[in-house]
């Protein structure tokens, strides 16, 4: 068994002394970078993104009680449960175009009795003979739009 040992162990010496002239191929080096198209991201329209429209500042015009009641109720028809929702500080105009402009903070009570935090909201709404308004939510904050948006929205209306 030793002479098989001293043997095995003569033979790996001499063969890890030996040398080959075998050479490893190089493999060759390809640049990426020039394979790669150019593509400017400043140009490209994500799925998400949409043009947004031009906003001009409105004329400051505190709501009447029925137009506050119908912008509640357009704000409230957005959400799934619309009992649970409580309004705080509204600011409103009226645009170049005649409708009403309106921002504002909501939030809705949970089932356990807390609130959720508050989200800002954006809208606008036809003004009816009646005096009252038609109004359609168009962002909150959060939910359908991220929130620096909809302030931005807000402060290029004047009505933050």
């Amino acid at each position: 068994m030793t002479k098989r040992l001293v043997a095995a162990l003569a033979v790996t010496v001499a063969l890890a002394s030996c040398t080959s002239s075998f050479k490893r191929p190089t493999l060759p080096r390809v640049d990426f970078s020039k394979l790669q198209p150019r593509i400017d991201l400043s140009k490209l329209r994500l799925p998400r993104s949409r043009k947004p429209e031009p906003l001009r500042p409105v004329a400051p015009r505190p709501l009447t009680p029925m137009e506050r009641r119908g912008v509640e109720a357009g704000v409230r028809a957005a959400y799934e449960e619309p009992d649970t929702v409580r309004f705080h500080r509204f600011k409103s105009g009226i645009t170049d175009k005649g409708t009403l402009a309106v921002c504002g903070l909501v939030n809705t009570e949970l089932p356990d009795g807390s609130s959720t935090n508050l989200r800002l909201f954006r809208g606008e709404g036809q003004l009816r003979m009646d005096g009252g308004v038609d109004f359609v939510v168009g962002e909150i904050a959060g939910a359908n739009s991220d929130s620096l948006d909809v302030f931005a929205a807000c402060r290029d209306l004047g009505l933050v």
